[in-house]
């Protein structure tokens, strides 16, 4: 008798302690209840019009680079979609690599779970049994936020298992070979999907829940977000990186007066320390506009902070530090330059022999005149105005294109058309969308 009661205490203890641990991961990811509606929702709504293709042909480079990633390696051995002569490819020393890494990476473990499960099943069917089961799991949430939890979940039940059934029936076989694509086009969904809920959670903070859900349906469906959904480029993703900086930085200057900021997982320090590191994330993707935001967010954040003291700028700064580790890490194993990522190497159709530059040997110059400084003095400033060009170069160049050439400015802002010398530079490989 004691032993059945005591595992029955054990059940309890584990359901328990799953229950806390859901709450905590719903409160961490979404917020509340609502915001996993808003989650679920914009799921349901992008997979009514996701589709498995190419859209656009520098989705090729993605592709191809989450192949090679996913199988341990950097280097694109292999045009398994298309071919490796597409716009992005880089090459250094001969070897073909990718770029926006930070996206490629995200996409590796949605790539790994596909494959485990396409092996018993159709790649097809395990899309249509995900996007049923999203549909029940919206059904239920919805039931428990208007106290209709029976009737909601059997509706949802019902139209879940007839939209499966239909799937079942009519869907036609994908082959495996894309499953890498549908990986990369997976990870655009579900940053989709964080776009809207981190904009409805900071909406709501700011106002109210019901104009956070209203916030949320406009930044997918009245924006561009949707139309880039489940095309795998770079746009949502550093969407989703942006909005959660904004987040971020707007708890961080919470005062921690009512019941909802006391509770929060992390400090108004903490959410500073957070904005941070995403826009250090943010430089694995697309390292030159992620420099621009940081510039941005250091101009409104110093002067704003309730406090700059040691302590406070040495966590924000060990967060931005560390979220830098990958960029640094990817840059490093390309090209051995830690500092320039792989959109600063040679595009596809310039092979490079690894970069080589002066000899370095710091001597006299040709005239015979002295150098004022000595040979690691000269090093050292060598090094940080290489670096610095390397980092603001992009930016006076744009200054300087803007001043002499303003129309420019309508070009890049309002409306460009094609742009021929852009073409170019791809081999006029590039789609006109």
């Amino acid at each position: 008798m004691s032993t059945g009661r005591a595992e029955s205490v054990a059940s309890m203890d584990v359901r328990e302690r799953v229950a806390t641990a859901r709450t905590v991961l719903v409160r961490a990811v979404v917020g509340d209840r609502l915001g996993l509606v808003v989650f679920l929702g914009t799921l349901l709504a992008v997979g009514v019009t996701w589709r498995l293709g190419v859209f656009i042909t520098d989705n090729y480079t993605l592709a191809n680079a989450l192949v090679a990633l996913a199988d341990g390696s950097l280097v694109v051995d292999e045009a398994v979609y298309g071919t490796l002569e597409a716009p992005g490819m880089q090459v250094y020393d001969g070897r073909p690599y990718g770029r926006n890494y930070g996206q490629v990476a995200f996409a590796v473990p949605l790539l790994w779970g596909l494959r485990a499960v396409t092996g018993v099943a159709d790649i097809g069917l395990v899309f249509a049994a995900a996007w049923s089961l999203l549909l029940l799991a919206f059904g239920v949430q919805v039931g428990r936020l208007t106290g209709r939890e029976s009737l909601c979940a059997t509706t949802g039940a019902v139209l879940a298992l007839a939209t499966f059934v239909a799937s079942a029936a009519l869907a036609e076989p994908i082959p495996e070979r894309l499953t890498a694509l549908a990986a990369l086009q997976l990870g655009t969904v579900l940053a989709t999907a964080f776009v809207a809920t981190t904009i409805y959670r900071l909406f709501t903070r700011m106002h109210d829940r019901r104009l956070g859900v209203a916030a949320a349906v406009v930044s997918v469906f009245a924006t561009p977000v949707g139309f880039w959904a489940a095309i795998p480029k770079r746009h949502v993703t550093v969407t989703a990186l942006l909005a959660g900086v904004v987040y971020a930085f707007y708890r961080s200057r919470s005062t921690g007066e009512d019941a909802d900021e006391r509770d929060a997982f992390l400090s108004p320090t903490g959410f500073r320390a957070l904005a941070y590191a995403l826009v250090g994330l943010y430089t694995w993707v697309h390292a030159g506009e992620a420099f621009a935001v940081f510039l941005a967010l250091v101009a409104v954040d110093l002067p704003t902070a309730p406090s700059n003291d040691r302590r406070t700028l040495s966590v924000v700064a060990a967060a931005f530090a560390a979220s830098l580790i990958p960029l640094l890490a990817t840059n490093a194993a390309i090209s051995g330059d830690p500092v320039r990522p792989p959109r600063m190497l040679s595009e596809f159709a310039v092979p490079t022999d690894g970069g080589a530059g002066s000899d370095g040997s710091g001597g006299a110059t040709s005239g015979g005149s002295v150098p004022l400084l000595p040979a690691p003095v000269r090093t050292i400033v060598a090094t940080v105005a290489d670096r610095s060009g390397l980092i603001f170069g992009p930016l006076v160049a744009g200054a300087k294109s803007a001043v002499s050439d303003p129309e420019s400015l309508y070009r890049t802002f309002a409306r460009a058309g094609y742009d021929g010398s852009i073409g170019a530079r791809d081999n006029d490989q590039a789609i006109n969308l």
